[in-house]
């Protein structure tokens, strides 16, 4: 039986719902204040600056905003603020960019440079987990509809907006902003020349897959992440489209695409070193699991165990190692691994806890050691409160007493379970059995 659990990917799903890396504020922009021909002071503090000398660039730009001319002096307030930035030094920055916003009231601003402050303010905020402050300054910078100016910093600006929407359950209106951001970006000066904005499309069709994943508009995931994959962008970001859109074709039933795309993402990220890498060898031992070829299903297993010994979802792999040991007929050893599963506290109150209790029954039920079996399946009903799980555990509690010939405490089970569990897959089985039963006790007077 292949037990189709999307949810178990979700558990690891923080994990893979990456933003756009490290968008670093104190980079070229898309405006600066107009400077005709830069002064002595700003070319040296540049100088300084990509010789890596950021104090002592820091130290001119200082000087420099006392020029009496207003383009040099801003122009050197943003470069100091941005190198605050990039020195971590959050509060000059931002005390920086807010002056720089203010403005000065004698002269017109300049709308694209104002939306550059307000990106990168807003970029500063964000970089230090200030979201609603990021947020804030976002809009200002965003493109909100198809006429307004864009440039690379608006368009990064409508993203991080739909990030956060993603981040705070708003999937409609992250949707909906995606849907408006991503032709854009493709239609942008006729095609994707800009480094810069080419990876941006990146990452908003994998947000965009993201955000479909989370409405269960499973089409339009798969969609957005193959556009995604045929663009061949660089790990880790194509690793993680690769094993999204596996767990969409796993979910799905597409078991072939399933395993390829499983197997790809386990050979990219082998020198990976994050948690979420583990899912894609677990994915292919519950594939192969699901196809009883134990032998593949064991080498997954231990490469996992090997690769990642202290992988929060051990319970899954105990599981699956005992589901390896049973179809081998190796009943002590398989049990052995369901108990690690019961045993496990990071598996308490999950179904893989019932279904391994429920595989314990079965263990012994295949050996015909019926009243272990019974205590195993009274466990599963008395235990776990998985009502599915705990409704087959009925129905093969009742078949234990039916084969020891106790047919008043088959009768019993029966009827109770099947008022308990009846909107259950089980509930019909159940009455069905209670009435095969009745007939025996009847024959039997």
């Amino acid at each position: 039986m292949t037990n189709r659990r999307l949810p178990l990917a979700a558990t690891l799903a923080a994990a893979c719902s990456l933003g756009w890396c490290a968008v670093v504020v104190a980079r070229a922009s898309d405006a600066s204040p107009n400077v005709a021909t830069a002064p002595a002071g700003l070319t040296e503090a540049r100088r300084l600056a990509d010789a890596g000398n950021l104090d002592g660039a820091l130290a001119v730009l200082r000087r420099t905003m006392s020029s009496p001319q207003r383009d040099v002096r801003r122009a050197a307030m943003l470069d100091a603020a941005r190198l605050h930035a990039q020195l971590g030094q959050a509060a000059d920055a931002e005390q920086l960019y807010r002056e720089l916003l203010q403005g000065d009231p004698a002269a017109d601003p300049d709308p694209q440079l104002v939306r550059t402050l307000h990106f990168e303010l807003g970029s500063l905020y964000r970089l230090h987990e200030n979201w609603d402050g990021a947020c804030e300054h976002y809009r200002l910078a965003a493109v909100e509809t198809p006429s307004a100016p864009a440039s690379d910093s608006t368009y990064e600006a409508s993203y991080w907006l739909a990030f956060v929407d993603h981040r705070a359950g708003r999937i409609a209106a992250g949707r909906k902003r995606l849907q408006q951001l991503l032709p854009r970006l493709s239609d942008a000066n006729g095609d994707l020349a800009s480094l810069r904005r080419r990876e941006l499309q990146q990452y908003a069709l994998y947000l965009s897959g993201q955000l479909a994943i989370a409405d269960s508009d499973w089409s339009a995931a798969a969609e957005a992440l193959d556009e995604l994959r045929a663009a061949r962008p660089g790990d880790p970001l194509l690793a993680q489209a690769e094993f999204w859109r596996a767990e969409i074709a796993y979910r799905d039933g597409d078991d072939a695409l399933a395993r390829e795309l499983f197997a790809q993402v386990a050979l990219r990220t082998a020198g990976l070193d994050e948690p979420w890498t583990a899912l894609a060898p677990l994915r292919l031992a519950q594939l192969e699991a699901a196809r009883q070829r134990w032998d593949e299903t064991k080498l997954a297993l231990d490469w996992l165990q090997w690769r990642w010994p202290e992988f929060p979802l051990a319970y899954e792999v105990d599981y699956l190692r005992g589901r390896t040991h049973a179809g081998l007929g190796e009943f002590p050893a398989a049990r052995a691994a369901y108990r690690r599963v019961v045993a496990n506290s990071a598996a308490a109150g999950t179904e893989t806890a019932a279904m391994a209790q429920w595989m314990i029954g079965e263990t012994y039920f295949h050996q015909r050691v019926y009243a272990e079996a019974r205590a195993a399946y009274q466990r599963v009903i008395d235990e776990h409160a998985q009502p599915e799980w705990q409704a087959r555990a009925a129905l093969q509690l009742g078949k234990c007493f039916e084969l020891d010939g106790r047919w008043q405490d088959a009768a019993a089970v029966y009827i109770a379970a099947a008022e308990r569990f009846a909107d259950t897959a089980s509930g019909s089985t159940l009455a069905a059995r209670r009435q095969f039963v009745d007939r025996q006790i009847a024959a039997l007077r």
